[in-house]
């Protein structure tokens, strides 16, 4: 399954074609009137499409690229279209490319961006084929789930908000409070989320409930926690190497 933000599409080229024309504007490589004159427009035209007054139309798209001598990895990038064609390779021989995430979930460490990608692995385990935005992530040192899992150097997680509307135990999921990580197990219990495993702590790494007035529940439970193990790039099956957590029943 494709993340989505790897889902090249023409609104996408669309909009990065004009973030560059706008950026070679504020630089100084030409103006408007100039790039007018080289397309063949008008400039109240191109002045309209620069601020979104009108919509940028596939032929005038096709002439700003061809005059400018544009390519589709300038707009897009390099990584970007390797980690399509990358997925779609995967796909064909019934496998799944996951990204694995910079930084790490712990309560020392800033809560991770799912769009910033480090690496790749791709992998054939099925149960990967129904999650819509996976994505491995290291873990952080945690007092509170150490003796959870040995040598769970890693998580998969969903990022999908489907997959987190209703966190229930025996479920695991990732939290983000105060901009830190935590994996917890959690419920919601009337106008608050309780979070398990924090009594047995001396010193108390996240609170033990958290007021969902203090925010909208799907912004503190970021993500699903499907699977712990090690490295995942150095793997073969993660069902092999690591371990499947169970699934809370949806009610």
């Amino acid at each position: 399954m494709l993340l989505e933000s790897r889902r090249i599409t023409f609104s996408l080229i669309q909009s990065r074609l004009l973030e560059t024309l706008r950026q070679r504007l504020r630089n100084g490589d030409f103006t408007e009137r100039g790039l007018a004159r080289v397309v063949g427009l008008s400039q109240p035209h191109i002045h309209n499409v620069l601020k979104g007054v009108r919509v940028l139309s596939p032929d005038v798209g096709d002439l700003l690229i061809t005059s400018l001598d544009l390519s589709l990895i300038e707009l897009l990038g390099s990584d970007e279209l390797g980690a399509a064609l990358m997925a779609k390779q995967a796909e064909r021989q019934g496998s799944y490319s996951v990204p694995v995430l910079m930084g790490r979930i712990g309560p020392d460490d800033p809560f991770p961006n799912w769009r910033d990608v480090g690496d790749w692995v791709v992998a054939k385990d099925p149960e990967l084929r129904a999650l819509r935005r996976p994505a491995f992530v290291q873990i952080g040192a945690d007092p509170a789930i150490e003796s959870q899992w040995t040598k769970a150097g890693y998580g998969l997680v969903d990022f999908d908000e489907a997959s987190r509307t209703e966190p229930r135990v025996p479920g695991w999921h990732a939290l983000r409070w105060r901009g830190a990580g935590y994996l917890r197990q959690v419920s919601v219990r009337g106008e608050d989320l309780v979070v398990l495993g924090q009594r047995t702590l001396e010193d108390r790494v996240a609170p033990e409930t958290i007021a969902l007035s203090e925010g909208a529940l799907l912004q503190i439970v970021r993500a699903r926690l499907l699977w712990v193990g090690p490295d995942p790039r150095r793997a073969g099956s993660l069902a092999q190497t690591g371990v499947w957590l169970p699934r809370a029943a949806r009610s």
